[in-house]
């Protein structure tokens, strides 16, 4: 568990790259949460709803320090 934060909530959302970089690493866990469930996604694609089955679901590698992490074909 990390350590409780001094800063106010105010100066915590107006943080913006941090907020961008959680919210990329909660859809990147939703995303990946869904694939290994076999759960299929919903999404806006073409001005249309579009289910994606689990195969179909891209998800990017994980980041670390801003750079993303290389991550070995299983192909």
């Amino acid at each position: 568990m990390k350590a409780k934060s001094n800063k106010s909530i105010e100066q915590l959302i107006t943080d913006y790259p941090r907020v961008t970089r959680a919210m990329g690493e909660g859809v990147r866990a939703a995303l990946l949460e869904h694939k290994r469930a076999g759960r299929s996604i919903v999404v806006w694609e073409n001005g249309k709803v579009v289910t994606l089955p689990p195969e179909k679901i891209l998800v990017e590698p994980a980041r670390r320090n801003g750079r993303r992490r290389k991550v070995k074909s299983s192909q």
